[in-house]
């Protein structure tokens, strides 16, 4: 049986960290364009923003 080295399998685990951080974050970018050029995502931000008031 091959032993894995435990600095590499740490080194992998991260790595793919990195690329679904970044994937996230591209996914939020295009969705918050889309929105916004779609005229629909100032409906979203002030439906947001009424939902996070709490009751003021």
């Amino acid at each position: 049986m091959m032993r894995m080295n435990k600095k590499g399998g740490e080194r992998l685990v991260s790595e793919q960290l990195v690329y679904i951080i970044i994937f996230v974050v591209v996914l939020i970018t295009i969705f918050v364009i889309y929105s916004i050029l779609s005229g629909k995502g100032s409906a979203a931000l002030d439906y947001i923003t009424n939902m996070l008031r709490f009751g003021r």
